[in-house]
């Protein structure tokens, strides 16, 4: 059995790796957490070379590759400080066309909690919104607005970003203008969604009511957000940051035990199957019809969610992940 220890010292990233952050043992490998104020006993024990350390956003930085991983959340190598940028043990949590060549670290959802339907179901949305723009942002966004709507896809696609109007900008701008689209996204949709279902969609997100957008105030409280989620249809539009199935957000859904609808990312193919289509949706429409078929059939809600949480009970998946700590 080979040690891996979680050595990274802010408490800020806990809600991002949900169960993951426990100690637990994968087919091959013990992961033990040693973050926060044991985060020195984790450097010691990699520094005599017993085990191998995970550190995320570089806090501590581990420098030599045999000694473990940086994994660095924000979606892409454009958030590495420039002095740590050509370390060889830099990993990602995004995948982002624009910077296809970063390392992804891909975290999977762990012990998924029972899903049981609540009496009064409800569709829970929790994100931050920011679509302000300048006025050559707005020009563009309205000219590609409906396309984009009608395929949210569209701007993960590179044939996108090569037109006119995106020829000048470097990577780092065009990275910059995919995240306002990703925002503009969730918010045509949510304002289309919340004008349909009123009050059974409960937003949470203190930003939604600068755009007269009825919501609930931010909340930070891990276990209250997870009460949230549990037994009811959660909605996710992916990250602002880029493009994989799996990350802080859908894993939270659905190791809370709610039933995850999410836009169609790069890989959904890879991780969902032809029968999980259904919590699938490239457009504002496609995730109207979603969420009219299930609040209509409850009874495919619990078989939905029971056949996702058996996905992810093999951990294999995750000891696959763990080995490129070691190779």
């Amino acid at each position: 059995m080979k040690l891996i220890f979680l050595i990274f010292r802010s408490r800020y990233r806990y809600k991002d790796l949900g169960n993951f952050l426990h100690s637990k043992i994968y087919k091959n490998f013990i992961l033990i957490n040693l973050s926060g104020f044991l985060s020195i006993f984790g450097r010691i024990l990699i520094y005599i070379k017993v085990g191998r350390g995970i550190s995320l956003d570089g806090d501590p930085i581990i420098s030599d590759k045999l000694s473990g991983i940086n994994i660095w959340f924000g979606g892409s190598s454009f958030k590495i400080p420039r002095q740590f940028k050509n370390l060889d043990n830099n990993y990602v949590n995004m995948k982002n066309i624009f910077f296809p060549k970063d390392n992804l670290f891909r975290f999977f959802p762990i012990n998924i909690k029972k899903f049981e339907i609540n009496e009064n179901l409800k569709i829970i949305f929790v994100s931050k919104v920011n679509i302000d723009l300048n006025y050559k942002e707005k020009n563009i966004w309205q000219k590609y607005k409906k396309k984009i709507l009608n395929n949210f896809l569209l701007i993960d696609s590179l044939k996108f970003w090569k037109q006119n109007e995106f020829i000048q900008l470097d990577r780092e701008k065009k990275f910059l203008l995919y995240r306002k689209f990703k925002n503009l996204i969730k918010y045509e949709a949510i304002k289309f969604l919340k004008k349909k279902f009123d009050k059974k969609l409960i937003i949470i997100g203190s930003d939604w009511r600068k755009y007269n957008i009825q919501s609930f105030l931010n909340n930070y409280d891990k276990n209250q957000i997870k009460n949230m989620y549990n037994g009811n249809i959660c909605i996710d539009f992916g990250s602002t940051s880029g493009s994989v199935s799996l990350y802080a957000r859908s894993i939270q859904i659905l190791e809370s035990g709610g039933l995850l609808l999410q836009a169609k990312q790069k890989d959904s193919n890879l991780i969902w199957s032809s029968k999980e289509n259904k919590i699938l949706f490239k457009s504002i429409n496609d995730v109207y019809k979603n969420i009219i078929f299930f609040m209509q059939n409850e009874r495919q809600i619990i078989n939905m969610a029971s056949q996702i949480a058996e996905k992810f009970k093999n951990p294999n998946r995750i000891d696959i992940n763990l080995r490129n700590i070691f190779n």
